[in-house]
């Protein structure tokens, strides 16, 4: 079932940062750091860690409030190509530390739809960033929209490993 699916890749999700806080956090405390340098990049990857499994568990308590219909959506005017602007600026850093060309085609008119901001702003959030992870240095990411009769599409393309056919 989709639910046993997401539960599943969530808990798979959750090892991997939790691990590198473990580990990094057993370094630190029985004083195996060589440096304060060492150290400091240790706990920065500790604090990124830890911010990743909030965001994890915060995406476990809004599937358990969908799963029993108590989610709430704040549904208004949204201009699509202008929040997708807004989320694009927030990988630029990402972007070019990934050694990544990233582009946007977005339709020549603004595509104005009814909405809930935050919740579509998660959603491109978690496509751009899963783009950026499986796609490697001098790779590319286009992300395009085209308005259609009564729908948008949004694309999000990269140069990645893609998704096998059968997911």
């Amino acid at each position: 079932s989709v639910k046993n699916e997401f539960i599943s890749s969530v808990s798979h999700e959750l090892r991997t940062p939790l691990t590198a806080i473990q580990g990094w956090s057993e370094i630190i405390l029985a004083g195996e750091v060589e440096s304060s340098e060492e150290e400091k990049e240790g706990l920065k990857i500790i604090a990124s860690k830890a911010k990743r499994l909030s965001g994890l568990v915060e995406q476990l308590l809004d599937f358990s409030k969908f799963e029993s219909r108590k989610i709430t959506l704040d549904i208004e005017e949204i201009d699509i190509n202008e929040l997708i602007r807004d989320v694009f600026s927030y990988f630029k850093k990402r972007f070019n530390k990934s050694d990544i060309i990233a582009n946007l085609k977005l339709n020549d008119r603004s595509i104005v739809i009814m909405g809930d901001i935050n919740r579509l702003k998660q959603v491109l959030i978690n496509i751009i960033d899963n783009s950026i992870k499986f796609t490697s240095e001098d790779g590319e990411i286009t992300i395009k929209t085209k308005a259609n009769e009564g729908s948008v599409l949004i694309e999000v393309q990269d140069s990645g490993i893609g998704i096998p056919s059968e997911e």
